[in-house]
């Protein structure tokens, strides 16, 4: 075989070995993902865990807030008040006296 037989059959592989490179990447591109998606798939996981933190920050407000209602101490009701001198009027308690009989 002849020297430029030989550089000819080098210069084929290294470009059959280009091209098999070349569509071997693309098959690549295909089964990983680029940066811009990564950082895109990333914000949205940002965005999601916020809205989370937000409806629990609310939820455990909401909780507080009913504990401190149920937890509130009792109010003692005074029964040595006489009627009619608690926050009925006289004329409003004697409309209702009148109203029932």
């Amino acid at each position: 075989m002849s020297d430029a037989a030989r550089l000819f059959i080098v210069v084929i592989l290294v470009v059959l070995a280009g091209v098999g490179g070349y569509g071997f990447a693309g098959w690549q591109h295909g089964t990983y993902i680029t940066r811009t998606d990564a950082d895109l798939i990333a914000q949205g996981r940002v965005d999601e865990a916020s809205r989370t933190a937000v409806l629990i920050k609310t939820a455990t407000d909401a909780k507080d807030a009913a504990l401190r209602r149920v937890q509130a101490p009792a109010r003692i009701v005074s029964y040595e008040c006489p009627p009619g001198a608690g926050a009925v009027s006289d004329d409003a308690l004697a409309r209702l006296r009148e109203a029932s009989r």
